[in-house]
């Protein structure tokens, strides 16, 4: 008995989408990885102007005015306002959402597959695999 392992076997529509996903999570990440790069590339060669205003906490006397109107939580906000301009900050964040967002993609994938092994039973699994 000669068996024919070049037959195509077509896929379930859960399977399909599965591989529709992979896709999509594979551009996800190279989409991710480059827009970081272009960001932090950008962000780097760009010239800033000084801004005229003091960071928060360099001069005391305006770290306490601010204090006493907005609130302690003023000091961090500035300082994260600061550090989020940043092209470094910038493409860090751009990098992990795209990654999460693949990682997503995988998952649902792999429950796709899942799904579709056993809603067709034992026997289909092998046929799926050659």
């Amino acid at each position: 008995m000669i068996e024919n392992h070049n037959v195509s076997v077509p896929l379930s529509p859960a399977r399909r989408q599965a591989r529709r996903l992979r896709i999509a999570a594979a551009a996800l990440l190279l989409l991710g990885v480059f827009g970081a790069d272009l960001v932090y590339w950008l962000g780097t060669r760009t010239v800033h102007a000084p801004n005229p205003l003091p960071v928060a906490g360099e001069d005391k006397a305006e770290t306490r005015r601010m204090e006493m109107i907005f609130g302690k939580q003023t000091i961090f906000l500035d300082q994260l306002g600061r550090n989020l301009q940043r092209p470094g900050t910038q493409a860090v964040i751009l990098v992990v959402v795209a990654t999460l967002a693949a990682g997503g993609c995988f998952y649902f994938a792999r429950l796709l597959d899942h799904a579709s092994d056993h809603a067709h039973g034992p026997d289909n699994r092998d046929a799926g695999k050659r």
